[in-house]
């Protein structure tokens, strides 16, 4: 008789057979290739029997039983083994044996924010979110260009409605139209520029409420292809670009062209004027033809005024729907190109002027005179202007129109008298960044006698001093440092400190000079360098000399550490000398203001160069998904090879 299997228990939930035998015929009892030829009284015997078993069983679970006995054979027969068996899988019987977890076995999930809660925020968090974005785009010239920053905004417009309306926002906010590929043809780069401006154009003019959402438009590399172009060519760009300008009613900022004005009609210049929300505007201005204002060579027009053709007048007429204007940039090329009334007038057509900048203008132009008649001003720079004279500068310097200055840049103008520049920093009591860029040294006037310290601010806080010729101002700003002239200052940048006085101040540094430095060095002989570079206002040339001070100091000792033990030399150390002020808040710079120029002072130059993205020559190239074609290859978002190009606003100027 085989062996009796064990029946449930009231407290288990599975069948456990007793021996290995039972568990290898419970499972050949689930083979479809039974036995046929059992006989029909023992099939009726396993049915009963079966009916049995569960009818004790049942009886058995109703009355908790846990154990039951057995007599008599009838009650099983030999096909028990039909009866299933559960067994434990085994993870489950592993499960007891494994370190008890509250994670474990309570585990849940991360928890994910619900919908709900994004749609929610307020859309200054969006906004946030996206102007750091364009900041590690364009914070470098050198990170990425226009097309992975529109790709990148476009991505977040697919993600929600949420999205979609501040990334619309902010793609139509700031128009950006990226550069063309580098290996297209001149003509066809051209052709796909003016294109993209018609496709805008079109897009604006059918939906008004993206034309009134658009603030500014950059046009980085439209510089560079109107400076190439023929002048029919340019024609058509400056038409195009200015029916893009009159799409947009509440423009404030076009960025990336700026055209030579000659005192003739253009749709461009034209487009401008009528925009009334305009910030910022810069003239280049150029005269072309010799004339004075109302005065003509035939007799008989003599006889007759005509304002529609005053140059005076038709520069006037574009300032007259500005009155939110605060950055104006006047240059001149050439002289005869302005006048006094011409400045004046202007000034007072701008109410909310707080930004100006004026350079190369002649002396019958812009003089003393001219200056007194500035506005009250938050900026100001003055470069190269023959007509300004120490004793103009001194009385303005003590104007009211001087006092609210928080930045002033005194470039080339030849400053003989030291109590100008005095003047300067002592009455602007706001001024946070100032800068001198000339040639000779100024100093005291004749039987003057010098108070210590003979420059002082208590608000500056960066300081650009170059004075090429080296002379006694050098000394004096240093003393007055060291005396405390200059509570706030936190930056200097001096390219031209000969003999490291301004260095000595400043926190010690171990580098100063970058890996494109060696450039100029190729170019001139090692022995002619040291005695040209002197007087040559580079940067390149100002960190070399800065750096060749830092290692003259190395090789000098500062202290010797000498180590005994019982009146036994054990060990001798020497710690070199260093160039700067232990404990100095005052950072030594040598960083140009736009990135990778030899010129400290960013200029006109700079504004047309028609965004380059590098200054020393390399053609650094951006072909998406990242910093190089690695990303690209891997199988990332890539497009086609495109020149990075380095936004140069007007106010990098200040």
């Amino acid at each position: 008789m085989p062996p009796m299997p064990r029946l449930l228990s009231a407290s288990k939930d599975v069948l456990i057979p007793d021996d290995a035998g039972s568990r290898s015929n419970a499972s050949r009892a689930w083979n479809p290739a039974a036995d046929k030829d059992a006989s029909t009284a023992s099939t009726t015997s396993s049915r009963s029997s079966l009916y049995s078993v569960r009818s004790m069983t049942d009886s058995m679970l109703s009355r908790r039983s846990s154990t039951t006995s057995y007599t008599g054979s009838s009650v099983y027969s030999a096909n028990m083994e039909i009866v299933p068996t559960l067994t434990r899988t085994p993870w489950e019987l592993e499960r007891n044996k494994r370190p008890w977890s509250q994670h474990s076995r309570r585990s849940r999930p991360a928890s994910v924010l619900s919908a709900r809660v994004f749609r929610e925020l307020p859309r200054e968090i969006y906004s946030c979110i996206l102007q750091q974005l364009e900041a590690l785009h364009f914070q470098s010239p050198l990170n990425s260009c226009a097309t992975c920053y529109l790709r990148d905004v476009q991505n977040l417009a697919l993600t929600s409605r949420a999205w979609e309306k501040v990334a619309r926002q902010q793609l139509y906010g700031s128009v950006r139209i990226p550069a063309d590929k580098i290996d297209a043809e001149s003509k066809k780069s051209k052709t796909k520029t003016a294109n993209r401006i018609k496709i805008l154009r079109r897009t604006l003019r059918e939906r008004s409420g993206l034309a009134k959402l658009v603030r500014e438009i950059h046009v980085p590399e439209l510089q560079r292809v109107y400076q190439q172009s023929l002048p029919q060519e340019r024609s058509q760009l400056i038409d195009s670009l200015a029916s893009l300008v009159m799409a947009c009613p509440n423009l404030e900022k076009l960025v990336g062209l700026y055209p030579t004005y000659e005192h003739e009609f253009d749709r461009l210049t034209h487009a401008l004027s009528t925009r009334s929300s305009l910030k910022e505007r810069a003239w280049i201005i150029r005269n072309t033809k010799r004339r004075d204002s109302g005065c003509f060579d035939g007799k008989e027009e003599e006889m007759y005024y005509a304002s529609y053709s005053d140059p005076v007048e038709m520069f006037l007429q574009q300032h007259e729907s500005w009155p939110n204007l605060q950055t104006l940039v006047l240059h001149a090329q050439n002289a005869g190109s302005m006048n006094f009334r011409a400045f004046i007038a202007t000034f007072r057509q701008l109410p909310n002027l707080k930004n100006l900048y004026i350079s190369s203008f002649g002396s019958d132009e812009f003089n003393d005179r001219t200056l007194l008649a500035l506005p009250a001003l938050r900026s100001l720079r003055l470069q190269d202007l023959h007509g300004l004279t120490d004793r103009g500068l001194l009385r303005f310097a003590g104007s009211d129109a001087a006092k609210g200055l928080r930045k002033l840049s005194l470039i080339d103008l030849e400053i003989m008298l030291l109590p100008v520049i005095t003047k300067f920093l002592s009455t602007a009591e706001n001024l946070k960044r100032f800068t001198l860029v000339q040639d000779g040294s100024p100093g005291l006037p004749p039987g003057a006698i010098m108070r210590i310290p003979a420059l002082s601010s208590k608000s500056v806080e960066f300081l650009h001093w170059d004075i090429l010729v080296p002379g006694s101002a050098n000394e004096d700003l240093a003393s007055s440092i060291a005396a405390g002239g200059f509570p706030s200052l936190r930056t200097i940048r001096a390219p031209s400190d000969h003999d490291g006085l301004l260095q000595n101040l400043c926190r010690p540094v171990a580098q100063i000079t970058q890996d494109s430095d060696h450039h100029l060095l190729s170019q001139l002989g090692g022995a002619k360098l040291s005695s040209f570079t002197r007087y040559l206002r580079t940067l390149p040339a100002a960190r070399r000399a800065a750096q060749r001070r830092i290692e003259e100091a190395r090789r000098r000792p500062a202290v010797k550490i000498v180590v005994e033990c019982d009146g036994v030399v054990q060990s001798t150390h020497t710690i070199r000398s260093y160039v700067g002020t232990l404990g100095s808040k005052i950072e030594y710079l040598l960083e140009p203001d736009v990135p990778g120029s030899e010129d400290a002072v960013a200029g006109i130059a700079d504004l047309l160069r028609g965004g380059a993205a590098s200054w020393s020559g390399n053609n650094d190239v951006c072909t998406g998904g990242g910093k190089g074609e690695a990303s690209a290859e891997a199988g990332g978002w890539f497009h086609a090879p495109r020149q990075r190009c380095a936004s140069i606003g007007l106010e990098d100027l200040f």
